[in-house]
């Protein structure tokens, strides 16, 4: 099996700008991957990386969030109901 690709990452740290939208970008994911566990797998891991993000991190969670916005009809939608 091959090792988690953040593990073996060596790439440098970004900087507090890029920290601070890789913070916001957690909580997208998190938000809207809410019903898809393989987002919610992906949002754990990259949320591993929150003390000292990195470049390889950060197009991680960028091709992520990019991914739930293009396929938004997967994300689970409510209608609401009306009352009888």
């Amino acid at each position: 099996m091959t090792q988690d690709l953040l593990d073996l990452d060596d790439t440098p740290l970004i900087g507090a700008a890029d920290a601070t939208t890789f913070g916001s970008g957690i909580g997208v994911v998190i938000f809207l991957g809410s019903d898809r566990p393989e987002h919610q797998y992906a949002a754990q891991h990259l949320a591993s990386r929150m003390s000292q993000p990195t470049e390889v991190a950060l197009r991680a969670l960028r091709r992520n969030v990019s991914f739930l916005f293009l396929h938004v009809m997967r994300v689970s939608s409510w209608r609401s109901q009306r009352s009888p």
